[in-house]
């Protein structure tokens, strides 16, 4: 009778130590996570005071457009009277020439005003991620009452 042995044998390294190396690993990981946290706290914050700033912008450039009113009804209001004083000679060219100059400015301000207050919606709304063609089309809308 035959009989056959066979044996079969494997070997296991298991380290006992590993010169801290695992441990080393571990450490690097936890400081990169919370390098990577304070790097988004960062980022949110800063996000956050950009959009603090561009919210007081537009509010003061709402501010603006009010104060750009009241001076342009007091330059019609000048001018309507430099005219109507002109035309009974009660007073000369200069006088209504001036008043156009002033009126002039005030129509001035006013525009700048605009451009300011729009610009400081498109800069909101591009920090919002808002932006697109239906928000920009918005923009030719009436300019609000403060």
């Amino acid at each position: 009778s035959r009989s056959s042995t066979f044996t079969v044998g494997a070997t296991i390294t298991i380290p006992l130590f590993d010169g801290d190396s695992r441990r080393n690993k571990i450490q690097e990981a936890q400081a990169q996570a919370e390098k990577s946290e304070l790097q988004v706290t960062d980022t949110e914050n800063r996000v956050l005071l950009e959009l603090v700033k561009t919210h007081a912008e537009l509010a003061a450039s709402l501010d603006n457009i009010d104060a750009a009113n009241q001076l342009l009804q007091a330059a019609q209001s000048a001018m309507d009277s430099a005219t109507n004083r002109y035309e009974r000679g009660v007073s000369d060219i200069l006088e209504l020439i001036s008043a156009q100059g002033t009126l002039v400015d005030a129509l001035d301000a006013r525009a700048q005003c605009e451009y300011q207050w729009n610009a400081a919606r498109l800069k909101l709304m591009s920090d919002l991620g808002e932006m697109n063609r239906d928000s920009i089309a918005a923009l030719d809308g009436p300019l609000p009452t403060p």
